[in-house]
């Protein structure tokens, strides 16, 4: 396969990635479909407290999360929690970004389909 296929291969794989923003959201709890899909980054408490959790955590049991909180292991009870600390993407100007690539991958296969240069010996 030449690079510039793979290249084309790459960019299609990473275009969810180059069109989206992704930020820290606070999500209510009751408005998370599947608990423990997502990595958990910390939890905003029934009390108002934030926790964030030194790595992302989906590790939950019996109705509990278990992650680590300043180096050290950290268990707190799912009715104890309002809202996850989920990092989310948006879609930012997706049908532009979209577009790019478009004209980028024509450009791209234009170029591949050209002759030899004159003078290359080809």
């Amino acid at each position: 396969m030449s690079r510039r296929a793979i290249s084309i291969v790459l960019i299609l794989v990473l275009l969810p990635q180059f069109t989206g923003c992704t930020s820290m959201k606070s999500v209510n709890l009751t408005d998370v479909e599947r608990l423990g899909s997502e990595g958990i980054y910390g939890v905003v408490t029934v009390t108002g407290e934030r926790v964030d959790f030194d790595e992302p955590s989906n590790d939950i049991r019996n109705d509990t999360i278990y992650a680590t909180v300043g180096q050290s292991p950290c268990a707190i009870a799912l009715d104890e929690v309002q809202q996850l600390r989920l990092k989310r993407s948006e879609p930012v100007g997706a049908g532009i970004v979209a577009a790019v690539f478009v004209v980028l991958i024509a450009a791209a296969v234009a170029s591949s389909v050209k002759g030899p240069m004159p003078g290359s010996g080809g």
